[in-house]
């Protein structure tokens, strides 16, 4: 339920995308009894996403609304492609980019979760 209002949320740079908003405003409305603010964060969403949760199990004819809907938002909602680059791929950009010296510090030396890009650049003139 968060995906399928993440993903309207996500394609209301359209006339399509504000469209399946509305939609989707007027279902979560049905199934909530009252009026719902459209969520502006990932909390508010995760909220709003248990109002319908709790709301379409209490009703089988809301469970069937929502899932009538929720078939059809991608279509009405923009998608997003992911796109993982190789380490190699990442330091040609930075490189492409002006910066030189590109090096990859690996989890165990930083501490972090995952493994990071450092790079130097020219001092402005």
């Amino acid at each position: 339920m968060t995906a399928v209002l993440g993903a309207v949320g996500a394609g209301m740079a359209n006339e399509v995308g504000k469209r399946g908003l509305e939609r989707a405003g007027g279902l979560v409305r049905r199934i909530a009894g009252r009026e719902v603010a459209a969520p502006a964060d990932p909390d508010q969403t995760a909220l709003v996403a248990r109002i319908v949760y709790d709301g379409v199990r209490r009703d089988p004819a809301l469970a069937r609304a929502w899932q009538v809907f929720a078939r059809t938002v991608p279509e009405t909602a923009s998608t997003t492609t992911y796109r993982a680059l190789t380490e190699r791929q990442l330091a040609a950009l930075v490189t492409d980019a002006g910066f030189y010296v590109p090096a990859w510090r690996q989890p165990e030396g930083s501490g972090l979760f995952r493994p990071l890009l450092t790079a130097r650049r020219h001092a402005a003139p």
